[in-house]
């Protein structure tokens, strides 16, 4: 348990702003190199036009399917 809460603890090192908001591509890598990963789907919400969102590096680089969600409708493609 120990191991778990210092994991944890030290998740900033890992920060690294590929495609989200504030560094939270590289914790989420970290993560899933920890844990690993069962089906692959990732479900965004709030993603606007999807240029900066939590869940894009999974989907574009990492062969993960994703649903996407946004009430602005800025991106039509994204609703058809």
């Amino acid at each position: 348990a120990i191991d778990e809460v210092q994991f944890f603890s030290n998740l900033f090192r890992h920060e690294d702003k590929i495609f989200s908001q504030g560094g939270e591509d590289g914790v989420i890598a970290q993560v899933f190199r920890r844990f690993g990963t069962t089906n692959k789907i990732a479900v965004e919400f709030g993603c606007e036009n999807a240029q900066e969102v939590n869940s894009r590096l999974l989907w574009e680089q990492d062969g993960w399917r994703a649903i996407l969600l946004d009430g602005g409708f800025e991106n039509v493609s994204l609703h058809p």
